[in-house]
């Protein structure tokens, strides 16, 4: 036998891993998340899928792969056999393979950052991964920027980022807006799906454009009053406080206090109901 499968044999033996029983380890699955690894190194092998295609072929093991954005290769053992041996391949970096266990990362929006700042003190943030600055749509196809940052953070969405001189800036949870139309600003579809001919305001459920009523509140004219068409309450359609808003986002509840803060001005859309069938 020469020294590669003497090598080899000795690095199947190394490898080889019982599976605990669940009396021993005291956990459930759901409270032992495989692990995600990316490859950072691979010395004897010319590429990643040389790689995995080893560790499928010679150490028997069932993988599950995918590549990132930015092209690395990620493996997760696809039984907890396998996780416990990606583990030990992690552990003792046999034929030049160096594993990082991949941290999961989630999104967050750093509030009241200034526009004129560059985004270089959020991305030298140890727990930032990337970030985007936000920006609005001010017509004629220009997107002016705001004072909130989208970074993608490591671990979880921290309550504020401290950037050092810069100061100490509050820090929610991301959380997709759900779907509305611009036409009737009813959410559950697009304005191209609205089949309502009329435009209606987002700031005052008037009749007309809600650009109109913006421009009044930017020029520092006469204030239109605020009514949501979607609930009636003293607000526009686009606030984030607004209990139609949080009805259609999953996992949310409308606050109790929203019920008498927001009183209703005028009645709330009403869902169309299908006609009933006389029999």
């Amino acid at each position: 036998m020469d020294p590669d499968d003497d090598g080899f044999i000795l690095q199947r033996k190394r490898f080889r891993v019982t599976k605990p029983s669940s009396l021993q380890s005291g956990a459930t699955v759901a409270e032992r998340p495989i692990p995600v690894w990316r490859v950072v190194r691979h010395d004897d092998f010319p590429s990643p899928y040389q790689l995995v295609r080893w560790l499928e072929c010679e150490l028997r093991l069932a993988l599950r792969v995918d590549v990132s954005a930015s092209g690395e290769f990620l493996l997760r053992g696809a039984t907890e056999d396998a996780a416990a041996t990606l583990q030990e391949v992690a552990d003792g970096q046999p034929r030049g393979i160096v594993l990082a266990k991949r941290e999961p990362s989630r999104r967050g929006v750093l509030v009241g950052y200034p526009t004129g700042l560059p985004l270089d003190p959020v991305l030298e943030h140890p727990l930032v991964v990337s970030a985007v600055r936000c920006s609005y749509n001010a017509g004629l196809k220009r997107h002016l920027p705001t004072r909130q940052v989208q970074p993608t953070l490591r671990g979880l969405v921290p309550a504020a980022l401290d950037l050092g001189c810069f100061g100490t800036f509050t820090v929610r949870r991301y959380i997709q807006d759900p779907v509305r139309c611009y036409r009737c600003q009813a959410f559950g579809h697009y304005q191209r799906q609205c089949q309502r001919r009329q435009e209606l305001c987002g700031v005052c459920s008037g009749e007309h454009a809600s650009r109109d009523c913006v421009r009044l509140l930017r020029e520092g004219g006469e204030r239109p009053v605020a009514r949501c068409p979607n609930c009636g309450a003293r607000h526009h359609a686009w606030n984030r406080r607004c209990p139609a808003r949080l009805r259609q986002i999953p996992g949310s509840t409308v606050p109790r206090q929203l019920q008498w803060k927001e009183a209703p001005l005028l009645p709330p859309r009403s869902t169309p109901q299908p006609p009933r069938s006389t029999e």
